[in-house]
């Protein structure tokens, strides 16, 4: 019985993760972000793609079950894959962790406030100019 209650949620993940993907299809930094935090990732994706970045951003509306073929798929097309999460542990890049085979890099923030688009623009630079410094 219990089986078959794991096969219903493999059949939820297939048929109801609504998901939202904008931006670079070949993207240097991909984020991933759902919440509050969304909303600071969309301003500040904009923002990139002005300079000339090559930045995506995935949003999962449903976190379980963990969307894990979408998520893989995002992360295969980008370089780098950033969770930025307002708390202290980064639950959610944990989440995906353990999930998927994605490593993400994690920013945190936890005073109390939200993020600020110009923060995570800052975090995406310096991941852009870190992926540009290592040799191919």
């Amino acid at each position: 019985m219990t089986e078959k209650r794991w096969r219903k949620l493999d059949r939820i993940e297939e048929e109801t993760s609504p998901i939202e993907r904008e931006g670079d299809a070949d993207a240097d930094v991909g984020i991933i972000s759902w919440g509050l935090t969304q909303t600071m990732v969309r301003e500040a994706v904009v923002r990139l793609r002005k300079k000339g970045h090559k930045v995506a951003a995935l949003y999962p509306k449903v976190l379980w079950p963990v969307p894990v073929r979408q998520i893989e798929a995002f992360a295969a097309s980008v370089k780098t894959v950033l969770v930025p999460e307002a708390n202290v542990q980064g639950q959610f890049a944990e989440l995906i962790r353990s999930k998927t085979s994605v490593v993400p890099v994690k920013q945190t923030l936890y005073r109390g406030e939200p993020f600020l688009p110009k923060e995570i623009e800052a975090k995406v630079e310096e991941l852009i100019n870190a992926n540009a410094a290592v040799p191919a």
